[in-house]
């Protein structure tokens, strides 16, 4: 049945995030939302006050440029997402006098308390920023793990999925709006199992994968209900559903049968890609994808719109190289090079570099300048989960990112799988201290001051 869109214009913007049971950050305050979309979940693209690129001090690192959400499709205006009621309009103080400073994403205030409870003042761009804290997501009742594999571009949901014993999944959601709880979409009717990939810019639409009467279905989550996408012919044996756009409405589907095929789904209508075989990422307005195909010499990575597809190549010296996820703006596509002692790779305006100290490159933030995935070599015990950014290099997310004590002892962090538009907002797996596999997200910031 197909979906009743169009649940919301089509717009230009990117993908989502959610919180853990458990919150941990570098002060013992209540570490609240991101920050509200603008709008009806935030399509608009409107912030009040933000970031403007400041560099940001991470847990005492060398401060890093990340861009801000500001240059990013839509814009989340702050750090991972401003709020609607934050910035130039000033908060009320004790004695009720509306103040210009202190808030989410405005000037810190000249005398303490420079910045508002959870904030913290970054002394490079001069603004208020949320403090530094990290989260598992949880586990679902009846299941023994969870993977969080994705995050709206505004950083306020997480998806992902949660897994038992005998290997049966449940798609989840998990957003501040929803009280912090993990949310289980349900399967497809006939089916058992399910996974949930990728968020819509404000988290309203969420695609993946279910188990159905037909076999495996890429499917769309909207408004408490699964619409299951379909397959490109009749006869496919099955579809899954990689990326979706930033206003919700156009989905990156992959097709099985005699031939494996990717296209662009839009409100029912098939638009195909003619040259990928695979896709594993979509730009915020929907138009390009990034993805594989099997080639003379084995994988291609490729990217394409309507006009073609064009292989994105390799590192020096491998035969083969595997996309997996493209930037918001659709200029920065990155992956993996090589089948056997892998690098990871980012190419823009044709030219593909290596993404020095990172193995696996697997996700990307909105202007392409924060690359997230799994470091060659750990660099302390807390895991090889890591970023990597063109200035700094490779940082390790528990030991070169976040101030001490935020991440409570016991967590190993796996990989970095999905990050927010603006880079602030990173999600992923890891080991949780009970030894068992648990998603985790954490917001990237300075610590917070004393009370």
């Amino acid at each position: 049945m197909p979906i009743p869109l169009i649940d919301r214009p089509l717009t230009a913007q990117a993908h989502a995030w959610a919180l853990g049971v458990l919150v941990f950050s570098a002060c013992s305050v209540d570490d609240r939302a991101p920050g509200n979309a603008a709008g009806a979940g935030g399509s608009s693209g409107s912030s009040d006050g933000g970031s403007s690129g400041g560099t940001l001090q991470r847990g005492g690192a060398a401060g890093t440029a990340s861009g801000g959400s500001d240059a990013a499709p839509g814009g989340s205006g702050g750090a991972s997402g401003s709020s609607g009621s934050s910035g130039s309009g000033g908060v009320a103080d004790a004695g009720g006098t509306a103040r210009d400073c202190g808030a989410l994403g405005s000037s810190c205030c000249e005398s303490a308390p420079r910045c508002d409870t959870a904030l913290a003042c970054d002394e490079t761009s001069g603004l208020c920023t949320r403090c530094a804290s990290f989260r598992g997501v949880g586990i679902l009742q009846g299941f023994t793990s969870s993977i969080a594999q994705g995050l709206s571009g505004d950083g306020r949901v997480v998806v992902g999925y949660a897994e038992d014993g005998a290997g049966v999944t449940m798609a989840f959601r998990m957003a501040w709006a929803d009280g912090g709880v993990a949310t289980p979409l349900g399967v497809l009717p006939g089916g058992v199992s399910s996974q949930a990939r990728a968020a819509s810019y404000d988290g309203f639409a969420i695609v993946g994968d279910s188990e159905s009467t037909n076999g495996t279905r890429g499917f769309r989550w909207a408004a408490g209900s699964l619409t299951d996408l379909g397959t490109w012919n009749a006869s496919d044996v099955a579809s899954h559903a990689a990326d979706i756009s930033a206003d919700g409405n156009v989905v990156a589907l992959n097709s099985e049968g005699d031939t494996n095929l990717a296209y662009r789904w839009l409100s029912g209508e098939k638009l195909p890609l003619i040259g990928m075989e695979e896709a594993r990422g979509i730009s915020a307005d929907g138009n390009t994808l990034v993805g594989n195909r099997v080639g003379g010499s084995g994988n291609e990575a490729v990217i394409g719109d309507a006009e073609g597809v064009d292989n994105l190549g390799t590192l020096a010296g491998d035969a083969v190289a595997f996309a997996r996820a493209l930037s918001a703006d659709g200029n920065v596509a990155v992956g993996v090079s090589g089948s056997c002692g892998c690098r990871g790779f980012h190419r823009r305006g044709g030219v593909i570099d290596i993404a020095e100290g990172i193995e696996r490159a697997l996700t990307v933030n909105g202007d392409g300048s924060v690359i997230g995935g799994v470091m060659t070599a750990a660099s302390c015990s807390g895991g090889r989960a890591a970023l990597f950014e063109p200035g700094p290099g490779t940082r390790a997310v528990a030991c070169d990112l976040l101030p001490a004590g935020t991440i409570p002892s016991g967590w190993s962090l796996g990989s970095v799988n999905a990050i927010s538009d603006d880079g602030r907002v990173i999600a992923g797996e890891g080991i949780n201290p009970a030894l068992a596999a648990e998603g985790w997200v954490a917001v990237l910031g300075p610590e917070c001051p004393a009370l």
